[in-house]
């Protein structure tokens, strides 16, 4: 009997959606991103949880006004 793996089920399922995605022609994650303006980078993004919403709002307007990612 052959027995397989949660793990091994997902892996195999990943690869087999990325498969068909790209043979329909579906962009990637990376491939979706859009850039924002000349400089072809995209939009600044900043998540948190529920109870994090001041936070973002003062780290996306200091990566904005262009302090540092990490420093934000």
């Amino acid at each position: 009997m052959l027995m397989t793996t949660r793990r091994d089920f997902l892996v195999s399922t990943a690869a087999a959606a990325a498969l068909t995605a790209r043979s329909a022609g579906i962009p990637s994650v990376a491939e979706a991103v859009v850039p924002a303006g000349p400089s072809g980078q995209g939009r600044p993004v900043v998540i948190a949880s529920a109870n994090g919403l001041r936070g973002v709002k003062t780290a996306y307007d200091r990566i904005v006004r262009g302090t540092d990612c990490l420093d934000a």
